[in-house]
């Protein structure tokens, strides 16, 4: 292994050096000759808690991964130098760009595990007993493992301008692409993964959709939002189109449903407070119900409809005035709005 002097001066004469910075008093320094088989982001950015040792030659018909150990290969003098990222430390720290109600919602989740810590910088001034307040994006960014860009997708531009790309990046901006997002770094951009979350994480119940092409961030980020719900990680970048018209867009659709079913109450001669009470509770207990079984929701509809009974009446009138048509509409019109702001930068 090399001594940081010795490497700094050894790079220095040949013109290698990429970068040299230090972690926890750590010296840190990546070395790479011009036309190794790298990636921008991986040249110039490097997540905290790397160490520098020798690897052996790799195959040249098996290059090595990328992730989640990064392998840099310069020329033989080198003795083919690698880089190997180590775990995370137990406790990781969260930078949130941006903290408004969504990033405050998910970072009082993540404050009940010990797993992690948060930070955030935000334009408006805030108080929080477990969020440390940064006065610049550069600061947070020094001090966190990883950050959450928290802002509206018309101001992620401006956000991401701020940062030097230093540090992974988990964005919750609904619409922008990781391409479009990394187009907004002025350098090289970060590893990089796309959240759609939803109104659940107030309550701890959110429903999120991962979407990273980098395997150890895209884990992290699962872990991350199972601290305020439910987690899942999507194949295909183009599937949280879908995501932002069924869960993102899907708490409103619910609140609709309870809003009419409240004033059909109404209608039929129950106090408001009374028919709201009521709708909200049948709405809860079915999704509890649904929640805990793996039958199919046709399974539990049969089950409540009597032959000739009421229950088969509301369904029959239901179809009669295209509910589930509307419901596939409300959907795909906001997945297609959604692939419409993914398109503007």
């Amino acid at each position: 292994m090399f001594g940081c002097e010795s490497a700094r001066a050894f790079a220095e004469k040949r013109g290698d050096i990429i970068s040299l910075f230090s972690h926890k008093n750590v010296p840190i320094i990546l070395i790479c000759r011009a036309g190794a088989r790298t990636t921008p982001y991986v040249e110039h950015h490097i997540p905290a808690k790397y160490t520098i040792s020798r690897a052996p030659e790799p195959s040249p018909a098996s290059p090595r991964p990328l992730t989640p150990s990064l392998w840099l290969y310069g020329r033989a003098e080198f003795t083919f130098l690698a880089l190997f990222m180590s775990a995370l430390p137990e406790q990781v720290k969260v930078g949130f760009l941006g903290f408004g109600k969504m990033a405050r919602s998910i970072a009082e989740g993540l404050q009940k595990q010990n797993r992690w810590l948060t930070g955030a910088c935000d334009v408006m001034p805030f108080t929080s007993e477990q969020t440390k307040a940064f006065a610049s994006a550069g600061e947070l960014e020094q001090w966190a493992d990883l950050i959450l860009l928290c802002v509206k997708p018309q101001d992620m531009a401006t956000a991401v301008a701020s940062l030097q790309g230093s540090r992974p990046c988990l964005s919750i901006a609904a619409g922008l692409s990781l391409d479009t997002i990394r187009s907004f770094f002025k350098g090289p951009a970060p590893l990089l993964a796309r959240s759609m979350p939803n109104l659940g994480a107030t309550v701890g119940l959110s429903t999120t959709a991962i979407y990273c092409e980098d395997e150890a961030l895209r884990a992290l980020s699962v872990e991350l939002f199972g601290a305020v719900g439910y987690a899942f990680a999507v194949g295909k970048e183009d599937l949280m189109h879908g995501v932002t018209g069924l869960s993102g867009s899907g708490p409103a659709y619910v609140f609709l449903m309870i809003q009419a079913m409240a004033e059909a109450g109404v209608r039929e001669g129950i106090p408001f407070d009374d028919a709201l009470k009521m709708a909200v509770q049948t709405v809860l207990a079915s999704a509890t119900l649904l929640a805990g079984s793996s039958d199919h929701p046709a399974e539990w509809i049969r089950r409540v409809s009597s032959p000739a009974g009421t229950t088969i009446e509301g369904m029959a009138a239901l179809e009669e005035n295209g509910m589930r048509h509307a419901i596939y509409e409300a959907v795909h019109r906001a997945t297609e709005r959604s692939r419409e702001l993914g398109k503007k930068k």
